[in-house]
């Protein structure tokens, strides 16, 4: 992905050649597999909040758990996308 000029003589051009690197170094297949997850643990929380039964309760372990989770697949690489090792 490459960063746009006038964004280049903002930060410097150095720090656009290293976001420019990192950037480039993100899978498209585990970054969307962490934002579904993370999409999916919101949808529980609402549904446990706002579903009118008293009963129902958030379970805040589990919504950590899978932010944490869908956190990591965004960060993570792919091997098949990425074969020079890190």
């Amino acid at each position: 992905m490459r960063i746009p000029g006038f964004i280049k003589n903002k930060i410097g051009h150095e720090v656009a050649k290293e976001a420019e690197k990192k950037i480039g170094k993100w899978s498209y297949r585990t970054t969307a597999w962490g934002v579904a997850v993370i999409l999916l643990a919101i949808g529980q929380a609402a549904t446990a909040l706002l579903d009118g039964d008293p009963e129902t309760v958030l379970d805040l372990k589990l919504l950590g758990a899978e932010f944490a989770f869908g956190m990591g697949l965004i960060q993570a690489r792919d091997q098949k996308a990425h074969k020079e090792p890190e």
